[in-house]
């Protein structure tokens, strides 16, 4: 397959200007990754220098897009269950992307309002004639990565601290906000929690309170949670803490720790909970060995069936949504997931959020959704991953 046309001459100056006057407009987990260039055989190449090669012929369309990732076209067969996923399905998924798609989508999502009310066939043929998958690949030729899963945990919490109220969520310090400004991390999960000036300072800045400081690093592990808050009037709140901001220093993970020390096999949350209630002496050193800390914003919540917001700005959807590098995948885009393992996932899905701990061309972060029952779920996920990333067919043309 070639890419030819004065067209695409046109859309590569347009593109190229669109990205020279855009800023970036995200949180520190976000990053621009540097142009590439796609080759006559649809490989994306490595940077400019190859692109520069003479002996490649290639078409002059650039973009930002992944330094991390090649992309091959497939066919439509090619995709496990594909053809058996109803039409209805696949059209609703592509329609969510809309809310906030990448711009090489917008012309697409033109397209397909209108197309609401089709007949299902019409649908299925406007996807097989108007799309094309390419397979995703890291830059040495793999294609199987790894799938995790994530969710959204609910807890009893209160706005003050009282009685059993005891462990605060805190929200961005000055301190944190002046190492941001000058590029270094802040301090340590440990010396955040015992440097009594930090403490000090830090109090003034706690916008809800736990019962459980295991809770509180569930929290900073998944990025956000629904607080029910009790008010006076025996009455509940919901609200949802949502990340603001780290400490810029790298995730390790606990159930590691615990693992390497001999002391637990079950790395589930409950499994953890279970160890630390036996050996209450460990807590914090276990909490310790992860430097990594977040802060959160506090929202009220008056519709609870609406999902935490994604680095991409959306809303994200249980069971569609995923995160992912974005060196790797662009944000707004669909892709046909591929997995196996506890679950057996073939869907579309939608990349609307990233994660300190997802880094690679073949890593996906699954949403499971909100409460313990998507809890259980995303906490069974650990599998290998196959991924297609759905663009316009025009791109390769």
């Amino acid at each position: 397959m070639t890419f030819t046309c004065t067209r695409f001459k046109i859309f590569c100056a347009l593109t190229i200007l669109s990205s020279l006057l855009s800023c970036a407009n995200h949180t520190d987990r976000l990053n621009h990754p540097p142009p590439l260039a796609i080759a006559k055989d649809n490989t994306v190449l490595k940077d400019k220098a190859d692109a520069n090669d003479s002996k490649v012929d290639f078409s002059a369309k650039s973009f930002y897009f992944s330094s991390k990732s090649r992309f091959r076209p497939s066919n439509w067969n090619e995709l496990p269950g594909f053809s058996e996923t109803p039409t209805a399905s696949i059209w609703s998924a592509l329609l969510d992307n809309c809310l906030k798609p990448h711009p090489l989508w917008v012309d697409l999502c033109k397209q397909m309002r209108p197309m609401t009310i089709a007949d299902e066939q019409d649908q299925r043929i406007w996807i097989l004639s108007e799309l094309q998958a390419f397979r995703i690949e890291s830059l040495e030729g793999e294609d199987i990565g790894l799938l995790t899963s994530y969710f959204e945990p609910v807890f009893i919490a209160s706005l003050t601290q009282h009685d059993s109220f005891n462990f605060p969520i805190y929200s961005a310090p000055p301190g944190l906000l002046s190492a941001k400004k000058i590029g270094q991390p802040w301090l340590t999960r440990r010396e955040i929690e015992t440097l009594p000036n930090v403490q000090a300072d830090l109090l003034k800045h706690a916008i809800a309170w736990l019962q459980d400081p295991l809770d509180v690093m569930i929290l900073h592990v998944q990025g956000s949670a629904r607080l029910r808050v009790e008010t006076a009037a025996s009455q509940w709140v919901d609200y949802r803490v949502g990340y603001a901001a780290s400490n810029d220093l790298p995730y390790q993970s606990i159930a590691k720790w615990l693992l390497d020390q001999g002391l637990t096999k079950d790395t589930s949350w409950q499994g953890i909970r279970n160890v630390l209630q036996k050996n209450p002496s460990i807590e914090r050193e276990t909490f310790w060995s992860n430097p990594r800390y977040i802060f959160f914003s506090l929202f009220a919540l008056p519709d609870t069936s609406s999902g935490p917001l994604g680095a991409h700005g959306v809303p994200l959807k249980a069971n569609l949504s995923i995160a992912v590098d974005p060196k790797s995948i662009p944000l707004g885009m669909p892709l046909w997931l591929d997995s196996s393992g506890s679950a057996r996932l073939q869907q579309l899905a939608l990349s609307q959020d990233t994660g300190n701990a997802i880094n690679g061309a073949i890593r996906a972060d699954y949403f499971a959704g909100s409460g313990s029952q998507s809890g259980e779920f995303a906490n069974k996920i650990k599998q290998n991953l196959k991924l297609w990333l759905i663009l316009p067919r025009s791109f390769g043309q």
